[in-house]
């Protein structure tokens, strides 16, 4: 397993999280991201922005080819995501991975729900801290472990650098809702309708102001 920690590394803010309801934390996205809502003038958040507005589009107009290179975008542009979309929280507390469908225990919902063609389109996962796959053993500690699919976002040669970035941005929306929370949202497809209905209000959300900063459908 490679771990794809962003390189800047602040201390892990304390838990347990805040505490908000999974439709309070949801509120608290789209309110950041209202299009009437002034942007941060903070030298981070200006600094994350520009970055993306100059990386986006080269992730939208690149063919790239698999392997090193294409795996390290999560690396990458995780922290300048982090910054521009969800307060600068992840950092330090989530720990990002490509995981293989061959690694024991890689995809722990395996119930009879599940098909074999839902398992092997699996693209990422989110793992709320202190269960059972974030066990001391497993190297992530208290953090939140987003989990990336290789099998599925390296080997199929039909998944772009986009793709990449629109499952890494759904798992940081899970990240973040867990931090706030302590709640991981159903994403749909789920029996649970109304945290699937908030789960899309919180990608839409993100995924609409990071539209807004890069001038393009993200």
């Amino acid at each position: 397993m490679t771990d794809l920690k962003p390189s800047r590394s602040p201390l892990e803010h304390p838990f347990p999280p805040p505490g908000l309801s999974l439709a309070a934390a949801v509120a608290r996205l789209e309110t950041l991201h209202l299009a009437s809502r002034p942007r941060s003038s903070t030298a981070g958040e200006l600094l994350a922005l520009l970055q993306l507005r100059t990386y986006l589009p080269t992730l939208r107009d690149t063919d790239a080819r698999r392997g090193t290179w294409y795996a390290d975008v999560a690396r990458k542009i995780f922290p300048d995501l982090d910054q521009a979309l969800f307060e600068g929280r992840l950092c330090g507390n989530v720990c990002v991975s490509w995981t293989s469908e061959d690694e024991e225990d890689a995809w722990p919902y395996d119930n009879e729900a599940e098909t074999a063609e839902t398992l092997g389109e699996k693209s990422g996962m989110t793992c709320a801290p202190r269960t059972w796959w974030t066990t001391p053993g497993s190297g992530v500690g208290s953090r939140i472990w987003i989990r990336l699919n290789a099998d599925v976002m390296l080997l199929d040669a039909r998944k772009t650098l986009m793709d990449l970035l629109r499952v890494l941005l759904r798992e940081m929306v899970t990240a973040y809702i867990i931090l706030l929370s302590g709640i991981s949202p159903s994403p749909p497809p789920s029996p649970h309708k109304d945290e699937e209905r908030l789960f899309a209000r919180a990608i839409a959300a993100v995924t609409g102001a990071l539209s807004r900063v890069v001038g393009f459908p993200v």
